[in-house]
């Protein structure tokens, strides 16, 4: 049965809204190949409306028959990605990094989302470093990997390690984005209309 657009909008509010609304830096979600053509033309169909919102959109890999669809704010990412800290566990696994490069910011997000991309594809999974891209802080990122992902303080988005005052401050934010999108649906909205409706 092949995905229609209202599930895959369900799917987007789910799980992209408070990157859609552009207070985190980028989403990834996972749709399945039930068509490689239907699941291109919904993603196809949306990338040029999400575009004019500022929001990018990129198939990063195909696992398990499922389809890695990262969601990201160019500007939101490339500012994560060049904090120190971010910079540090990203030069430990390979990634280029802006200062040792002439190429322009987007042209270095676009070449490390490539890298993510082929290290997806190497590991067959999801590497460490994958939350970074997902706006998680550094600090639980390098936590989640010191730890191998135990002994963690508390968990919702993404496995807390550091401060997790600030953290449940920024998951309570993301349920009412989430709760806000998906209620707007249920009464008829479509995504468009909300991102319109937002700007």
């Amino acid at each position: 049965m092949l995905m229609g657009i209202s599930e895959f909008e369900s799917v987007l509010a789910l799980q992209c809204a408070p990157t859609l609304r552009g207070i985190k830096a980028a989403s990834l979600i996972s749709l399945p190949l039930d068509s490689e053509t239907n699941t291109c033309r919904l993603i196809m169909r949306y990338a040029s409306c999400l575009a004019c919102h500022g929001v990018s959109v990129r198939r990063i890999a195909v696992l398990s028959e499922r389809a890695l669809v990262l969601f990201y704010k160019s500007d939101l990412l490339k500012k994560i990605l060049a904090r120190p800290a971010a910079k540090k566990i990203l030069g430990r696994y390979g990634y280029p990094l802006s200062d040792e490069s002439p190429l322009d910011d987007d042209a270095m997000l676009t070449f490390q989302i490539e890298y993510l991309t082929e290290r997806i594809a190497l590991c067959e999974s999801f590497p460490h470093e994958i939350g970074l891209f997902l706006g998680y802080p550094p600090a639980d990122v390098e936590g989640f990997i010191e730890h191998g992902g135990k002994d963690f303080r508390c968990c919702d988005f993404w496995k807390v390690y550091d401060n997790e005052n600030a953290a449940r401050k920024i998951f309570d934010c993301y349920h009412k984005c989430t709760n806000d999108f998906c209620n707007r649906l249920k009464n008829g909205a479509t995504i468009q209309e909300i991102l319109r409706r937002s700007s």
